[in-house]
């Protein structure tokens, strides 16, 4: 946004200020000490062999280029879908914890930005710190928040009339990551099955 930019040129004259997008920006590796976003929701791939060879979706992308160009010992801080670490494919956490530690992470309840944007869908706040290239990740904690587990929708029958989705349910559970299924006090609300974006 041109207008913010400018604002922030205004106030930290020293900064270097850029009114562009993430997936446009070209700057060294390691060049942040922090990186702090509201990444894109969406299930599209954006062509970038640099940050993105695995041709993942959009928020995976961009989290990943955000790691890669936060020096070792800097912060990623991002509100993500929760499809970031509920996806089935696993590729993309263990492309992230190839070069972070997950820190810790919060689960957002659908309605959390339903006034603000309009929107209701389940986000969730990662924080990661970048390793050192030289440091190999803690075996334990990367499964900790690499795997999903299934919760059959048996489970969450009792929140909700299951009639109408019946006709379309083509599946009899829906995947959690495990880091939220160890930390249930991260979970700022309860999972129930329901209508989402999409018709889905």
């Amino acid at each position: 946004d041109t207008v913010t930019a400018a604002i922030a040129a205004a106030l930290y004259p020293r900064a270097q200020v850029r009114a562009e997008g993430f997936e446009t920006t070209r700057v060294p590796a390691d060049s942040f000490v922090a990186t702090i976003g509201n990444v894109p929701f969406g299930n599209f791939t954006l062509i970038d062999p640099a940050h993105n060879p695995g041709r993942f979706s959009i928020h995976n992308h961009f989290i990943n280029k955000a790691i890669s160009l936060t020096a070792p010992g800097g912060y990623v801080t991002v509100l993500t879908s929760r499809y970031t670490l509920d996806g089935i494919d696993t590729r993309a956490r263990r492309a992230m914890a190839a070069k972070a530690d997950l820190i810790g992470a919060v689960r957002l309840p659908s309605t959390a930005f339903k006034r603000v944007a309009g929107t209701e869908v389940v986000t969730d706040i990662l924080v990661l710190r970048r390793r050192d290239t030289d440091q190999a990740a803690d075996a334990g904690d990367v499964t900790r928040w690499i795997d999903t587990e299934e919760i059959p929708f048996d489970d969450v029958d009792h929140l909700v009339d299951r009639s109408v989705f019946d006709s379309e349910k083509t599946q009899d559970a829906f995947n959690v990551n495990e880091y939220f299924i160890n930390h249930p006090d991260h979970v700022l609300g309860n999972y129930a099955l329901g209508q989402g974006i999409h018709g889905s």
